[in-house]
């Protein structure tokens, strides 16, 4: 994690950084302690000061920039429902919504592969 922070300062990026963690980091450093007991997780709080989240669909981890505007989030339509079809017992309807993801700055990002 000390080199995806050196990579994104080289890159010019400045924190406040955050940090994904696929299902098994996550757990890990949950379940790991440094000597004398403090825990990694609180120790990783302090180094990115930002978050520690769960990202199941993550393999390994992933140093995300926080500063804002690298990665920007586009709802294209407020939600919306409609009719899909019926029957006797039912009326099946569904739910429609209209988003796009866009990275602005690819270095703000920065993988860390198991």
């Amino acid at each position: 994690m000390a080199k995806a922070i050196e990579a994104l300062l080289s890159a010019g990026i400045d924190g406040p950084y955050g940090l994904a963690l696929g299902t098994d980091a996550y757990t890990r450093v949950l379940e790991t302690s440094e000597h004398g007991g403090y825990p990694l997780l609180e120790h990783l709080r302090e180094i990115l000061g930002g978050p520690l989240v769960w990202a199941p669909g993550v393999d390994g981890a992933v140093v995300v920039s926080l500063r804002g505007g690298d990665f920007l989030f586009t709802s294209g339509e407020d939600i919306s429902i409609g009719y899909d079809r019926h029957d006797a017992d039912a009326v099946h309807l569904y739910l429609e919504e209209s988003l796009a993801f866009r990275v602005v700055t690819p270095e703000a990002a920065v993988p860390l592969v198991p």
